[in-house]
């Protein structure tokens, strides 16, 4: 039986390169069933410290990377994160595909502040999204 220093270690060396990307406060849109995404501005994100050089690659031609999100009540959900422009001026990075079931599915509303972290697994981007209490 591990004891729980050998435990963390092991955890350590899965989750590789953890990030905090961003800390929000959930907004109408973003827990609305119709627009099932999470969208952070474009400025409040860095690519580079999270992203490897294919994934940039995928971001820059608008494509999605497929991506595992862990939330609260160790909710698990496949997505896709992805550029997502409003307008020229409305630019933004979203958590796309079964968010809406995502926020459900973990009693995420709207005035939550929440942090997304990232991290990899085998080296797959992963990302957490932790409710902050403020």
């Amino acid at each position: 039986m591990a004891n729980p220093a050998e435990v963390y270690n092991m955890i350590q060396l899965l989750l590789q390169n953890d990030k905090l990307v961003t800390q929000k406060k959930l907004t109408c849109s973003d827990v609305a069933r119709t627009h099932n995404r999470l969208l952070v501005r474009e400025n409040q994100i860095k690519l580079e410290e999270f992203l490897n050089e294919e994934e940039l690659g995928v971001i820059g031609a608008q494509e999605s990377v497929p991506v595992r999100v862990i939330g609260p009540g160790s909710v698990e959900s496949n997505l896709q994160f992805k550029k997502y422009n409003l307008s020229e001026t409305a630019k933004f990075y979203a958590l796309t595909h079964d968010w809406g079931g995502f926020v459900r599915r973990t009693g995420l509303q709207v005035m939550d502040t929440i942090q997304l972290w990232s991290f990899r697994v085998n080296g797959d981007l992963c990302f957490a999204v932790a409710k902050v209490e403020l």
